[in-house]
């Protein structure tokens, strides 16, 4: 057999061969620097034969700074890159991205910008084994105008999930595990499960938007989720779950215009103490909250008392060290189907250190 290419930034080798060649190596000797993916041609012929052909696409996609998401395969390659971005590095999604279906594995950081043009990457699941089931498991950089796991943009199309893999050790799940960047405009339809078991010596988050933030300079702003989030797994260590965000445990991030559409749900028994909210979880340092709303359900459905405190709420379960609730409104229903709950109230279940509740309304 013989090997011929229509495009002279593909190598072969080799180029010829019989039955006992064991493989071909492709390669490319440039980079694809425009917005465009191209596509090469292999045809693999044989000598004795001339009718017997079998033809190969390769093709290459930009998916470093300034380059764009059009399909799964160049998200998929955008994340195998996505440690490798900087602050001034700029990534677009231009198109609706189906996934097919497939399974994610998370990025572990992000540190640049991207920009989803309101569009969304939907019909995927991410059953990780890492400590965050995520999309990124850390953001340092810039993400906005995203949808995930909505196809038509404004429903939930039933197949997205964020999950753990069984017997996985973790603390945070979310479209960010760990966000210490900026969420500016990002919509999450997709449901999250922590089903997972959570450490003994750290607190776990669980949110729509971002497990937890971290830092000073953390913000989510104008974000929404719109899938249900439960905690079905085991905590070994406090825990907090919110319809945005899970876990403020680091002074200055703020959380502003956010709203939660979505039921918030706590289905296992909890080992130590536990903090529920429509928007937030828990803060345990300073976090500013403003103009923002829940419409979802903040349940405690586990039949069993938890092991310490538990503070539930419609805005953030609970809030410490001089925290600002403002100008936020609560419309959906706070419960426990247990008589042990400590803290519960409309707006806030536990206000301690400082904090400040203004201009609220619980509906």
């Amino acid at each position: 057999w013989t090997l011929s290419v229509d495009q002279e930034w593909v190598k072969l080798a080799p180029m010829s061969g019989t039955s006992a060649t064991k493989s071909i190596t492709v390669t490319v000797d440039e980079e694809n620097n425009t917005d465009d993916t191209r596509v090469a041609k292999v045809i693999i012929a044989s000598v004795t034969d001339l009718t017997q052909t079998d033809t190969l696409l390769v093709s290459q996609t930009n998916v470093e700074a300034g380059g764009k998401i059009v399909d799964a395969e160049t998200f998929l390659l955008f994340l195998e890159a996505a440690g490798s971005f900087t602050e001034a590095d700029v990534v677009e999604i231009a198109e609706n991205v189906d996934m097919g279906g497939a399974e994610i594995t998370p990025a572990a950081k992000f540190a640049g910008v991207l920009e989803g043009n309101n569009h969304s990457i939907y019909n995927f699941v991410v059953n990780s084994t890492l400590t965050g089931s995520c999309i990124f498991v850390e953001n340092s950089g810039t993400i906005k105008n995203l949808k995930v796991g909505t196809k038509d943009g404004s429903t939930y199309d039933k197949v997205p999930k964020f999950t753990f893999a069984s017997g996985a050790e973790a603390n945070a799940a979310g479209v960010v595990a760990i966000n210490s960047g900026v969420m500016e405009n990002v919509s999450n339809y997709a449901t999250v499960d922590f089903n997972a078991s959570s450490p003994a010596t750290s607190d776990t988050g669980i949110g729509g938007v971002a497990g937890m933030m971290s830092g000073s300079e953390a913000k989510l702003v104008n974000c929404h989720n719109y899938g249900q989030v439960v905690f079905t797994g085991t905590l070994n260590y406090r825990g907090s779950i919110g319809g945005v965000l899970g876990l403020n445990p680091s002074a200055g991030a703020e959380v502003v215009g956010c709203v939660n559409h979505a039921d918030v749900i706590q289905a296992s028994k909890t080992q130590k103490e536990f903090a529920m909210g429509g928007v937030v979880g828990r803060a345990n340092d300073k976090v500013i909250v403003t103009d923002c709303t829940n419409e979802g359900a903040v349940s405690y459905t586990c039949s069993e008392k938890p092991g310490s405190y538990l503070h539930i709420a419609g805005i953030i379960g609970a809030e410490y060290k001089a925290s600002e609730i403002t100008g936020c409104v609560n419309k959906g229903a706070i419960s426990s189907c247990i008589d042990q709950v400590n803290r519960m109230g409309g707006i806030v279940g536990t206000a301690n250190s400082g904090g400040t509740v203004a201009s609220c309304r619980n509906e």
